[in-house]
C-alpha cells in the first residue's frame, strides 16, 4: 500500500507567505482603484455643480461670489490671439476675433482702437467643499473651475462717409508710439537725443500709393523736402487722400490704403535709400457681417518713420470724432 505524502511544515509556511503577499497586493489594487473611483467621483460632482452656475450664467452661488475680473472684448484686424492676455489676471483682459483682413500694426492697448467695444466680466465658478469635507470626502482638483463672460450690451450707431478727405499724418520719431509705454523716461531720452543727431543726414521723403481704393489728392506720389533738424520731430506731414467710401456696395467689406517711402540721405558718408521693406496698408472703411450698423468709417491715420532704426510703421485708423494722439516724445527733444 502506497503512502500517501503531504506538505511538509516549510511549504505550508511559504504557500502561507505567497497567498498573504497575493492578497496584500490585490487589496492594494482595490485600494487604487477605489480612491480613483472616488475622485472621479468627486471631479464628477464637483464639474455638476459648477455647470449649473456656468451654463446660467449665474455669478454667485449660496458660499458667496464667484471670483471676476473686467474684461474687454475688442475687434481685432490681424487674426492673432495674444496668449498674454488669454489667462486670468488680476486686471483688465482683452479678448480679440478676427473678423476681417490683416493689420499688422494693430496694438492691443490702443485706446482708439476700431471697431465695436464691449466692456464686461469674466467669471470663475468656485466648487463648495465645505460640504465635501464635512462629509468625510476627499476634494479632488480643487483648481477645477469653469469660466464664463458676461458682456454689456450697448447698441452701436451706425457710421457716417465723413466727407471727400482722408488724411494721412506722417511723422518722423524717435520711437514708435506704441512702445511709449514700455520705455522709462531715460531711454525716451536716449532716443530723441540718437535722432535728433541722425535726422540731418536726412534729404528727402519720397511717397507713392500702391495700392487700395484712393489716391493721392495731388497725384500718386507726395514728396517731404529737407533740410531737416529736431525741430522736424514736431511736424505733421499732411498727405490728402481722397476718399471714395460714400454710398459702397453693401457687400462691400473694407477699403484699404496701401503707400510705400523712401528715405534719401547721407546716413553713412554716401547718398543711400531707405524704402519700407512691404507697403504700409491702412483702413478707410471697415463693415463687421452684414448689417449696417456695424459700418465705420475713418477720416485719417498716423504713420511714423522711426529715425533710429529707419522702419516705417502705421497707427490705428481714426474716425472723425476721435483725435490722433499727441507726441509723446515732444519734451525730450534736445
Amino acid at each position: 500500500m502506497k503512502k500517501k505524502k503531504g506538505m511538509t511544515l516549510m511549504e505550508i509556511i511559504v504557500s502561507c507567505a505567497v497567498y498573504a503577499l497575493f492578497s496584500l497586493l490585490i487589496a492594494e489594487i482595490m485600494t487604487l482603484v477605489n480612491s480613483t473611483m472616488r475622485a472621479t467621483n468627486q471631479l464628477n460632482k464637483r464639474l455638476t455643480y459648477q455647470s449649473k452656475y456656468a451654463d446660467n450664467m449665474l455669478t454667485s452661488d449660496a458660499n458667496g461670489s464667484f471670483g471676476r475680473q473686467s474684461i474687454q472684448y475688442r475687434i481685432r484686424y490681424d487674426g492673432t490671439f495674444d496668449e498674454a492676455h488669454s489667462t486670468w489676471t488680476t486686471g483688465t483682459k482683452y479678448v480679440k476675433v478676427n473678423p476681417n483682413a490683416a493689420n499688422a500694426s494693430y496694438d492691443i492697448n490702443n485706446a482708439n482702437d476700431p471697431g465695436n467695444v464691449r466692456d464686461g466680466d469674466e467669471y470663475t465658478t468656485n466648487y463648495d467643499t465645505s460640504a465635501l469635507t464635512s462629509a468625510g470626502l476627499t476634494v479632488y482638483n480643487q483648481n477645477v473651475n469653469y469660466r464664463f463672460m458676461s458682456f454689456d450690451r450697448v447698441e452701436r450707431v451706425a457710421g457716417e462717409w465723413p466727407g471727400p478727405v482722408f488724411n494721412v499724418y506722417f511723422r518722423l520719431v524717435p520711437y514708435f508710439d506704441s512702445d511709449k509705454n514700455t520705455l522709462t523716461d531715460a531711454q525716451k531720452q536716449s532716443y530723441t537725443n540718437q535722432a535728433a543727431s541722425k535726422i540731418a543726414k536726412m534729404e528727402k521723403i519720397y511717397i507713392e500709393y500702391v495700392g487700395g481704393a484712393a489716391t493721392f489728392v495731388s497725384g500718386t506720389s507726395f514728396e517731404i523736402n529737407g533740410p531737416f533738424d529736431k525741430n522736424s520731430m514736431a511736424q505733421n506731414y499732411v498727405l490728402a487722400v481722397n476718399n471714395p467710401c460714400e454710398n459702397l456696395d453693401p457687400a462691400i467689406q473694407n477699403v484699404m490704403g496701401s503707400i510705400k517711402a523712401t528715405v534719401t540721405g547721407n546716413v553713412y558718408g554716401s547718398t543711400i535709400d531707405k524704402w519700407t521693406e512691404a507697403p504700409v496698408d491702412y483702413y478707410l472703411y471697415v463693415k463687421l457681417g452684414s448689417l449696417d450698423r456695424n459700418k465705420t468709417y475713418y477720416d485719417k491715420t498716423v504713420i511714423e518713420y522711426n529715425i533710429n532704426d529707419q522702419t516705417f510703421k502705421p497707427m490705428d485708423s481714426f474716425k472723425e470724432s476721435d483725435s490722433i494722439p499727441t507726441q509723446d516724445y515732444l519734451t525730450y527733444i534736445p
